[in-house]
C-alpha cells in the first residue's frame, strides 16, 4: 500500500482474493482519502460502489 502525504491517496496493492483485504479496502474508501485499485479488481468493488456510493480510482500510479 502506497500513501502520498500531500494528495491523501492510497494505492491498494493487496491480495484482493481474500475477504479481509476487500473489507480493509472498503473501510479506506469510506475515509477522506482517495483509494486507487488496479483495473483487474474493479469488478470486486462495483457493487460496493453502487450500494454505498463509494468513490475510488482505477489504476495504481
Amino acid at each position: 500500500m502506497t500513501v502520498s502525504q500531500f494528495n491523501q491517496k492510497f494505492a491498494i496493492n493487496l491480495p484482493l482474493q481474500y475477504l479481509q483485504a476487500i473489507r480493509l479496502t472498503h473501510a479506506l474508501m469510506e475515509s477522506d482519502y482517495t483509494v486507487h485499485i488496479s483495473e483487474e479488481h474493479q469488478n470486486k468493488f462495483s457493487l460496493l460502489k453502487d450500494i454505498f456510493n463509494l468513490e475510488y480510482q482505477v489504476g495504481i500510479e
